[in-house]
């Protein structure tokens, strides 16, 4: 069963800066393009399979990376028919966090 992905505001602003910051650092569209898409095809895996990833210290919630940059943070609270709730955290660039 696929289920719904929502985002958090949070999430979308993040993911907002760090397409710019990669854009800006790397004086080009071509990486931010390909990050984007890598989200999109992991954000597909994820609604299909929502307990894919690590388990995180949050109960009912799972990490997934991608690439060396970002985490993925799925609420699984509710039940097989809820949407689920999205997070995203930069990892390593205090540029963007």
């Amino acid at each position: 069963m696929v289920r719904r992905i929502v985002w958090t505001r949070r999430a979308q602003m993040e993911r907002i800066e760090i397409l710019a910051f990669w854009k800006e650092h790397n004086q080009s569209r071509t990486y931010s393009k390909k990050l984007n898409e890598l989200i999109k095809k992991s954000l597909q895996i994820i609604s299909r399979y929502p307990m894919i990833g690590k388990p995180t210290q949050i109960k009912k919630c799972q990490s997934q990376s991608i690439e060396q940059l970002s985490d993925y943070l799925r609420n699984n609270s509710a039940g097989n028919n809820s949407p689920l709730s999205l997070g995203l955290k930069a990892k390593t660039y205090p540029e963007i966090e």
